[in-house]
């Protein structure tokens, strides 16, 4: 090692001693050169500053208002001393030799050695010992997977082997980064060097440490509630603290909230029993009248074990998702039949116009004892049934002349008279709604032709404005 040390010190000296000839030779006091500074960072040899040293094939230097190579304050080229990591970028631009060294002042660093952990290509973090980055990942999948055994045995292979816990069975483990550590030169003012402030880093980026004191008045539980930090988190942030440690009045608590630098998720599944409700079912059938139904089977619920498969990331959920079901018990579908069959003469309820007009004369008791309207149309104008039903009249009827009555079966029928000749249907003949009836005339007891039209409810007359 002492004689690698000497070796540097002996091409620090010749390759600064070519820098000054060239620099001599080809450099004039009109030209001026401007640096490219790449990767640049002080060196020491045995605590002694050796120079800076840099990488940029392409560099120029500036060898304006009197810089000294020779010295270890300024800056030298080109040595062989290696390094690595970007820890200078500086463009070329007109800069004053002040504003150079300036920059250079404020963005180089000792270097020493140590491990470089680069995450996603992107975020860098630097340690002294590995074995504080191993500490680090064995607390953290110590805490997350509670047996040891399969904790150590994932962290000496790499498999993770699923366990149940709180009736979550956990299957399996995966870190969502790209993680590479690198043993290298890293900059000595960075480095993280104990394997405390390292989990920390890991767990809460650049957060501050936040404390919380055990006192007489605030216990553990009520630490975790007033902070909002679960039992995961208590763990993660004190390695030696757990809901079962005996703790001591004045003892601080780290109670930052969970926000790490990197992502690990875990996949767990959890089985749950569940109702099945049964389904509804309509048969059609003719064996029933329309708006009859009958429950030939019940319904009954059934049940099922359901099997959900959650992605959990840094303590939070990413999905939740169905993966299996097992029938426990069959639901039984409720059947109903509904009927269709159609009972001739049967009315609807819902009355339509009797009349080829709406013209009417002479309304609802417009004298006395007149029980109906009088719609008046043209002689010999079709009259149409109100509604399903069956004849119960027809023919000639003194003042009605010659008419018709049509029993709905519902408890209603309606009355058609003056026609102008014999109606063309028959008693305990079926009539459907709008079906011709008889034609407008003027028999009976009138002064002009029209059709004289009644509704009865159970015997009752009604105004058939209120229906029709």
């Amino acid at each position: 090692m002492h004689f690698l040390k000497v070796r540097k010190n002996i091409i620090q000296i010749i390759f600064s001693f070519i820098l000054v000839l060239i620099l001599g030779i080809f450099n004039s006091p009109t030209e001026m050169f401007y640096p490219q500074i790449y990767q640049t960072a002080y060196v020491y040899d045995e605590d002694q500053l050796i120079g800076v040293t840099q990488e940029n094939d392409n560099q120029e230097i500036n060898s304006q208002n009197n810089m000294d190579l020779n010295t270890t304050d300024d800056i030298m080229y080109n040595t062989t001393v290696n390094q690595t990591g970007s820890l200078l970028n500086y463009n070329t631009t007109d800069q004053s030799n002040q504003e150079v060294e300036k920059y250079v002042e404020e963005n180089t660093y000792e270097l020493n050695e140590g491990y470089q952990i680069t995450i996603d290509g992107k975020e860098k973090v630097y340690i002294k010992n590995k074995e504080d980055l191993e500490w680090v990942q064995e607390q953290v999948l110590k805490t997350i997977i509670p047996d040891n055994t399969k904790a150590e045995y994932f962290i000496d292979t790499g498999d993770f082997q699923s366990y149940t816990q709180n009736g979550r069975e956990y299957k399996d483990m995966k870190l969502e980064n790209n993680i590479t550590v690198e043993e290298t030169y890293v900059p000595g003012s960075k480095i993280i060097d104990n394997k405390e402030d390292l989990l920390f880093y890991v767990l809460h980026g650049d957060q501050e440490k936040k404390y919380a004191t055990i006192t007489e008045n605030q216990s553990l539980d009520q630490i975790q509630k007033k902070n909002k930090i679960n039992d995961l988190e208590l763990s993660l942030n004190n390695p030696d603290v757990d809901n079962q440690t005996i703790l001591y009045l004045g003892q601080e608590i780290i109670v930052n909230q969970l926000d790490p630098i990197v992502d690990l998720s875990v996949y767990y599944e959890e089985e749950k029993k569940e109702t099945v409700k049964y389904r509804k079912e309509v048969k059609k059938t003719d064996d029933l009248d329309i708006g009859d139904t009958e429950v030939i089977q019940k319904g009954k619920n059934g049940s099922e074990l359901v099997t959900y498969t959650t992605k959990q990331t840094n303590g939070v959920n990413q999905y939740t998702e169905k993966s299996n079901s097992e029938v426990i018990e069959q639901s039984i579908n409720k059947i109903t039949l509904e009927g269709t069959y159609e009972v001739p003469g049967v009315g609807t309820g819902d009355f339509a116009w009797p009349g080829s007009s709406t013209s009417i004369t002479c309304d609802f008791y417009c004298y006395s004892g007149h029980g109906g309207v009088d719609i008046q149309s043209w002689y010999g104008a079709p009259i149409y049934a109100a509604d399903n039903g069956v004849v119960k009249t027809a023919g000639w009827g003194g003042a009605y002349g010659n008419h018709v009555v049509v029993d709905h079966q519902n408890g209603y029928e309606t009355l058609y008279a003056h026609m102008a000749s014999t109606p063309p249907v028959s008693v305990g003949e079926s009539v459907e709604q709008g079906q011709v009836i008889g034609y407008e005339g003027a028999t009976g007891n009138v002064t002009g032709e029209h059709v004289h039209f009644e509704v009865h409810q159970n015997g009752v007359q009604q105004d058939p404005l209120n229906y029709i």
